[in-house]
This record gives C-alpha cells, structure tokens and sequence, in this order.
C-alpha cells in the first residue's frame, strides 16, 4: 500500500506485564527476540519492510503517556 504523504510513522502498542522501558532499543529487542511478542513482531516486520517507520509502545497501566506521544508525533497509524 502505498501512502500519499512521505510521512510513514505508525505507533505500535502492545500490552506490556510489566513497567516497559522507555529505551526504544530495549523495546524493539524484547519484540524480536521474547517468544512472547511473536505476534507483535511480525506486525513490526511487516510494516517496516513495507517502508514505515515504527515506534513500539508497551502499555501497561499508563495511557497517559500513549496520548502524549500521540500528541507529540505525526503518526499516520496507531
């Protein structure tokens, strides 16, 4: 699919058991290796190989900071 706009930024939200680290290269490692997340990391594959820039967002109890990083961000998709 192809997007009008150069702008491909999608916010990836997966339910976290715990606290998630705000560090976007913890994050990214825990989808692609923890058995747990293989649905989330095929999702995060697919998109980026069909061009899109994702940021990756465990929740867990705090929606607060999904909405300011909505706010915060152009993204096209969450």
């Amino acid at each position: 699919m192809v997007m009008p706009s150069s702008k491909k930024n999608i916010l990836l939200l997966f339910d976290s058991p715990c606290e998630p680290s705000d560090n976007p290269e913890e994050l990214r490692d825990l989808v692609l290796t923890d058995a747990e997340y293989k649905d989330e990391c095929d999702v995060l594959r697919a998109l980026e190989s069909e061009g899109f820039a994702v940021d990756l967002m465990g929740i867990y109890n705090n929606l607060e900071q999904v909405i300011q990083s909505v706010k915060e961000r152009s993204y096209r998709l969450v």
